[in-house]
């Protein structure tokens, strides 16, 4: 059920970035940095990261990652990044992979044993990720060491989304709601300076 889910909110969220943006684009969160300019007539989208994102098998062959997934080239850069053009097509295919990897990766945080005190997410604004509201076991998160590493990896997925989808100032709120009392135990706002 939640596959069918996600699969329909990544389309839903597709056809609403094909309708979308012109002009030049300019944005960076978590060493993502992604550039358009409509008025380029070749109309190329410049996707840019650390080479870490890519597997071994990636970054050792990149006109062949290139193929595998439809962009025009793609050139490791002095500073360890590396930089992709593809057309807005693919990079719209792109926020749709990032998107689902984005919710499986907040869903398992609820899912897993590595988070015991998540008991479920409230919800999750899935077109953006402009936010994300987290029922917990009040009594086990307030004392989990790993309660900070846990709305980091939210707040670095929602982020990481928004820098792939071109928004500008990427940020999500965090909302942390007691499962019994269903009160706010803590709401915050993330941004890139506070993923570094």
């Amino acid at each position: 059920m939640k596959k069918i889910i996600c699969i329909l909110l990544a389309l839903v969220m597709l056809s609403s970035f094909a309708a979308c943006g012109k002009g030049k684009e300019n944005s960076t969160v978590n060493g993502v940095s992604v550039s358009s300019d409509e008025k380029d007539t070749k109309k190329t989208v410049k996707v840019s990261f650390p080479l870490s994102y890519l597997s071994e098998e990636e970054s050792a062959d990149l006109d062949a990652y290139c193929k595998s997934y439809g962009f025009k080239s793609a050139k490791v850069n002095s500073d360890g990044t590396v930089t992709i053009k593809m057309s807005p097509l693919s990079r719209d295919l792109l926020l749709t992979k990032v998107s689902s990897q984005s919710i499986k990766e907040i869903y398992s945080a609820a899912e897993s044993g590595k988070y015991p005190y998540v008991r479920k997410i409230k919800s999750c604004d899935t077109e953006n990720f402009f936010e994300v509201s987290l029922l917990v076991n009040k009594e086990k998160f307030v004392s989990a060491e790993t309660a900070l590493e846990m709305k980091l990896m939210v707040a670095q997925s929602c982020l990481t989304y928004q820098t792939y989808a071109g928004i500008e100032n990427p940020k999500v709120k965090i909302t942390i709601i007691d499962n019994k009392t269903k009160k706010t135990i803590e709401e915050k706002e993330y941004t890139n300076d506070d993923i570094k």
